[in-house]
């Protein structure tokens, strides 16, 4: 009998088929392995790893639905080599196999696509999801303008290579091998998008981009944005510090456009726009904010819900699937809010 296809399956479904492929990927590494534990199953599948030596690990295994080429996970890699030479922000530390290489290429049975894998040291420690205060919304400030104060100085090497924040959906780059379709239109969508939401989704396509090309035509150069710094991505170590994660979704962009994307979760919650007052506080005790015209953030993160809802549109997954409705509308509801269309 056939395995069921690996799509069909719930995502913890397929993380279970994907303990083979971890498996093989912690047999390269120099710790043995006592415990393995599923953590998330995001767009990546994520395992806490404990080896018998007590030390702590997390494994991530790379969706193809992340749209990563080998290429910019060893670019992720590289910059943040540089963060922990170069500066003491606590961001994420890679682990080397036993042969000194970082990403771990495996492919097994029953699994679509062959999947890089790259383990980190555990960062003990709640999620900032979890301990969210105007505190801690001033810390993630700082935090960010940290990052970018490195990245303006950052000098990679010839062959960093990431994505480009220069259109509505940056996934959608046909210069990379893997790319993420823009498919809010298709035709196998439509009973989702009836007239009156989908001129809500152009209009609001069509400012998006009119904002990013402003700000691309402005003097400010590009540098390395994280465009993921959100709470799920952080943990809350002792005293309050926080550390930052998942640099997978680097690109080359402006300051404004990380903001963006961070506040875009901050302003959802509950006292969400006291949390971003903050959150622009602890900015600015870094670095001046970056915001050069009124409203580029709040249509920036307009443009934040536009790409997630492609992102659940163009999933193969039967649960992303069977959001979508539901989704779409949610969407809607935000892009109409919040740009008055």
């Amino acid at each position: 009998m056939s395995p069921r296809p690996f799509t069909e399956l719930t995502k913890r479904g397929q993380a279970r088929r994907l303990l083979r492929t971890a498996g093989a990927a912690l047999e390269r590494y120099a710790f043995d392995v006592a415990r393995v534990r599923l953590l998330a199953t995001d767009a990546n599948t994520v395992y806490r790893v404990d080896a018998a030596d007590g030390a702590k690990y997390v494994l991530r295994v790379t969706s193809p639905r992340a749209c990563k080429d080998v290429d910019e996970i060893h670019s992720e890699v590289e910059w943040l080599a540089a963060l922990n030479r170069d500066t003491d922000l606590p961001v994420a530390e890679p682990v080397s196999a036993r042969d000194g290489s970082v990403i771990q290429i495996v492919a097994e049975n029953g699994v679509p696509d062959a999947r890089p894998c790259v383990v980190f040291r555990w960062v003990a420690g709640p999620h900032l999801d979890d301990r969210m205060s105007e505190d801690s919304a001033f810390r993630l400030g700082e935090l960010a303008a940290g990052l970018h104060e490195h990245a303006r100085g950052f000098r990679p090497s010839p062959t960093f290579r990431i994505r480009r924040f220069d259109r509505v959906f940056p996934w959608s780059d046909p210069n990379f091998s893997t790319s993420e379709p823009v498919v809010l239109f298709d035709p196998a969508h439509r009973d989702l998008f009836p007239p009156a939401r989908r001129r809500v989704y152009e209009a609001a396509i069509e400012r998006v981009q009119n904002v990013i090309d402003e700000i691309r035509a402005a003097d400010d150069p590009e540098i390395v944005i994280h465009n993921d710094l959100h709470p799920w991505n952080v943990k809350v170590r002792p005293r309050g510090r926080l550390h930052a994660l998942d640099f997978e979704d680097l690109m080359w962009g402006h300051p404004v456009q990380d903001v963006a994307t961070s506040l875009y979760y901050l302003y959802l919650r509950d006292g969400g726009a006291d949390l971003c007052d903050q959150f622009r506080a602890g900015y600015e005790s870094v670095a001046p904010w970056p915001e050069r015209s009124p409203q580029h953030i709040e249509i920036l993160r307009a443009g934040r819900g536009l790409v997630l809802a492609n992102w659940v549109l163009s999933s193969a997954d039967r649960s992303d699937r069977e959001l979508a409705p539901e989704y779409m509308a949610r969407i809607e509801k935000r892009l109409r809010d919040w740009l008055g269309l």
